[in-house]
Formats: C-alpha cells, structure tokens, sequence
C-alpha cells in the first residue's frame, strides 16, 4: 500500500473504543483542533463532551466537545478539549465536477477496508456528492490523490450521500488555507 492511503488511514479515529468495541462510527481529522462524523445512531448533542478513539494506535484517546450538529445533512462537528493538537491532518480536494473516481475507506468486522467508486453527480446546493459504491455512513471518501473529499451520511436511490469536505470546514470557521468562500446563498 502506498504511504499516502497509510497516512490517510491516520486520519481515522472512532467513537467507540477499538480495543474494546467491534462496531465503529468512523471520525474523520479535519484540522489540528477538529473532526467529523455522521450523525449516528447514537444520541449525541451539541455542546456534548466524549472521547474519540485512534483506530490504528489504541492508545490515543482524546477528549471533544460536539461543536455542531446538523441533522438534516446528517454530520457531527467535534473540536478538541484541553489544546490538544492531531498530528495528522488531511490534504483537501476543492473540486465540484463529477464525475470522478474515488476512495472509500471504511472499517467493517474491526477492519480497515478500501473499495473505489465514482462520483456521480452532485446536488444542486452543491453540498453533496452521490457515489456509486455500496457503503456505510461514516464511511470516508479521498480523491485519488488521497485528499480528503467527505464521509458519507446516508443512501439515497442506491447511491451515497458524501458531504463535501468543504461544507464541513465551512462549519469550524476554516478551511484549507481558510479560504472556503461558500455565504449563506450557498444554502438557499
């Protein structure tokens, strides 16, 4: 496996305990101070505090606060307590035209699995991608170069829903470089 999709699986963290826990809800790094995850089944509200968990180094637990919570798009925003700082953080793809290939990364039976597919076509918001692959929500999708593209939060007519990375960044107040330039016309 090339280094790129090692490091992007560095990215993943979840929120249940890896060393304890077989069923995962992946969390996705976005900055130094935050993450992202699909709203599960799990009753999680803003303003919430919890622990996230690395996947691949069980010894990294770190304690967040749920800054944002949108249901109707289906993700959770999580930003980091106490000043900690992720060592690794995403490369983010600002691209809108579909369609394209993809990565799906995705932990199933405890373990970390690739698949790829193709964005499809994208909403007319231009807040979510739909891919062609079967997946799971909290599954996170990168471009071929391994930049970060969204996670996917639901199935809708047998294809998934990715929320853009750029939605998500548009959510903390920053971005790549903090130029994400989408205003609340985005929305409308």
């Amino acid at each position: 496996m090339e280094q790129r999709w090692k490091d992007a699986e560095k990215l993943i963290y979840t929120l249940s305990d890896p060393a304890t826990s077989s069923n995962h809800d992946c969390v996705v790094v976005l900055n130094e101070h935050h993450a992202a995850a699909y709203t599960t089944e799990k009753q999680i509200d803003e303003g919430q505090k919890m622990a996230i968990y690395n996947y691949l180094d069980k010894n990294i637990e770190v304690k967040v606060s749920v800054i944002y919570k949108d249901a109707n798009l289906g993700y959770l925003v999580f930003k980091t307590l106490n000043d900690y700082e992720f060592e690794v953080v995403p490369e983010v793809c600002e691209y809108g035209s579909v369609a394209r290939p993809y990565h799906q990364l995705a932990i199933n039976d405890g373990t970390i699995k690739w698949s790829t597919g193709a964005l499809v076509k994208t909403d007319k918001y231009h807040l979510k991608f739909f891919g062609n692959t079967d997946g799971m929500c909290g599954d996170v999708i990168f471009d071929k170069y391994a930049s970060f593209v969204g996670i996917v939060t639901k199935k809708e007519d047998g294809k998934i829903v990715i929320i853009k990375s750029e939605v998500l960044y548009y959510d903390i107040g920053s971005g790549p470089g903090d130029d994400v330039e989408l205003t609340e016309s985005d929305y409308i």
